[in-house]
């Protein structure tokens, strides 16, 4: 049997090998374990906190009622209804939004767009944005008899594909005006299952929105609490937004505002500055102020369903007790500009839409006196108030937003001149709501006698018009949908302003505004009272990408730009 050798060789290395593990073992020193690596820290989320002047009503975006200019802070930046356009940053003109293009063409008389909507959008749900919401918004909108005017345009639209629709109006109108009235996109997978869309209210986790943010908290009362989409469709055309979170905070007074801007607890005022703080908030070195003639106004509306309110001559005689010079000069220290006797703010004169030669009511009680007294208003009783010329008595209340300290006293100044002539007149200061849902009830016939409040306008022209004083907009008529709250109806104006809306030239058009301000100012279903010279504060040492070129302010309810390129200053 053979043996099998190992050579000397092999025997030789493997006494090194065993010779150098050996010399390792010893010459081994057990160090500490390394620690494990630390994951990398996140960056705290970057929160804007904004105040608002009155909390939210409710989350629905279609019902009129609940729709004030706050419930629009979430509705703008959350999307439960989707613009198909918008304005420039600089009002120059609009831009898409929902649409990436269309085009206007005219079939017969009418006008036709054909809208394509850019491709990629989704529904926080995840689902896509198709013609099939669009067509589904447009039809639903006047099968819910949501939109009063848009029922009133609209004959049908058709579907291209899956991304194009063809929206055929029934007369011409040139596309400012459309752009007004045209419904937002909803998504058909939520409001094909509610039938009634004025009284629904969705829970937070029904909320399907197509915006930037998602709406994640509402503390009544308190705040609401946004916060950004991880994909949105719009960041790849926009490059926004840079902010994590958004805080909206119910804070109610004009002083704890600015406090909270002054401890930049806020980043921004969205209301205006009063004017008399505008020299403590210039002396802060951090807030830039600026000054832009607010396109909207304020107003004492007048419901013509009730009297005395009905009767001109009452209409006139406070028009005549109404000190719009003084209001600007002691309550606004002339920050302001007194509203001629048809609703046109300083912004809208400036681009050439005021009426010339249109009739003043100057503050003038004497005036007052005589116009009453040529009417028949007696004092019949002795008991020092005028009553009705047939007699009936009269008293009667303005109603004022008690947030708005402008504004209350504004009404109590007009009250306290109604006496003096013998109207039997107070103001009342209540909680801004309460006035909304006396205003605009959605059944029944409005209670107020008389309010003051304000509307916010972005409008390029004056078409908000039609909004607030055609006849088929009225609240009654339209269940509370209109905007027509003090019940206006002449039918020589509704002609006009329906002519001036279907006008396509534009100097035709701005003459057709003329003539139906001349009606406003001589039936004067308001009393205009003025526009802002609107200062508005933010602060721009710990935040940079405001959009100030805006018209409503850099972080106003409607300005998108500012929201999405806003961001930490570095």
């Amino acid at each position: 049997m053979r043996r099998i050798g190992v050579s000397k060789g092999i025997v030789a290395a493997i006494i090194i090998i065993i010779a150098i593990i050996i010399a390792a073992a010893l010459s081994y020193k057990p160090t500490a374990p390394s620690k494990p690596t630390a994951p990398p820290k996140k960056k705290p989320p970057v929160t804007l906190t904004l105040p608002m002047k009155s909390d939210i009503v409710a989350l629905n975006p279609l019902n009129p009622n609940t729709n004030t200019v706050w419930n629009v802070y979430v509705f703008w930046l959350v999307d439960p209804s989707l613009p198909l356009i918008t304005l420039k940053s600089d009002w120059s003109d609009f831009t898409g939004w929902a649409a990436k293009s269309w085009e206007i063409s005219a079939e017969n008389g009418r006008t036709v767009f054909t809208v394509h909507l850019r491709q990629g959008m989704k529904w926080s749900d995840g689902k896509p944005i198709t013609a099939d919401d669009l067509i589904f918004s447009l039809n639903y909108v006047i099968e819910k008899d949501l939109a009063p005017t848009w029922k009133e345009m609209f004959d049908k639209a058709v579907k291209v594909d899956d991304l194009t629709v063809k929206i055929y109006l029934k007369d011409q109108y040139p596309l400012a005006y459309f752009w007004s009235y045209i419904p937002s996109i909803i998504p058909k997978q939520v409001y094909e299952n509610v039938k009634d869309p004025v009284h629904w209210e969705p829970k937070i986790s029904e909320y399907v929105g197509a915006g930037p943010y998602k709406l994640v908290k509402w503390v009544k009362g308190q705040y609401v609490e946004l916060e950004k989409k991880d994909s949105w469709w719009g960041t790849s055309i926009w490059n926004g937004p840079l902010v994590d979170k958004i805080i909206l905070r119910v804070i109610k007074t004009d002083d704890a505002i600015l406090l909270a801007l002054k401890k930049k607890d806020v980043a921004a005022d969205t209301w205006y500055v009063p004017p008399t703080s505008l020299v403590m908030v210039n002396s802060l070195p951090y807030i830039k102020v600026i000054t832009k003639a607010d396109p909207g106004f304020y107003y004492l509306a007048f419901n013509l369903r009730k009297k005395p309110m009905s009767d001109l001559a009452f209409r006139k005689a406070i028009a005549y007790c109404t000190p719009k010079e003084e209001i600007v000069k002691t309550l606004l220290l002339g920050q302001a500009y007194p509203m001629p006797a048809a609703p046109i703010s300083e912004f809208y004169a400036e681009h050439g839409y005021l009426a010339p030669n249109l009739p003043k009511y100057e503050f003038n009680l004497t005036k007052a006196k005589e116009v009453l007294e040529e009417a028949g208003y007696k004092d019949v009783n002795g008991d020092g108030w005028l009553e009705m010329p047939d007699g009936s008595p009269i008293k009667v209340t303005i109603l004022t937003p008690s947030y708005d300290p402008i504004r209350v006293r504004a009404g109590e100044m007009i009250a306290a001149n109604a006496k003096k002539v013998g109207l039997n007149v107070e103001s009342r200061a209540v909680d801004f709501n309460t006035i909304v849902e006396d205003v605009w009830p959605s059944s029944g016939e409005p209670t107020f006698d008389m309010y003051i409040l304000g509307w916010g306008v972005t409008d390029l022209e004056p078409f908000y018009l039609r909004d607030f004083f055609h006849s088929s907009q009225d609240v009654v008529v339209t269940h509370g949908m209109g905007l027509n709250s003090p019940g206006y109806n002449n039918s020589k104006f509704d002609e006009v302003i329906d002519a001036a809306v279907k006008t396509i030239d534009k100097n035709k058009r701005k003459q057709l505004f003329y003539e139906a301000e001349k009606y406003l100012a001589g039936d004067l279903p308001y009393v205009p009272l003025y526009s802002r010279a609107a200062n508005y504060a933010y602060n721009i040492e710990d935040w940079a990408g405001w959009c100030a070129e805006w018209q409503n302010g850099p972080a106003s309810w409607d300005n998108i730009w500012t929201f999405l390129h806003i961001h930490k200053a570095t």
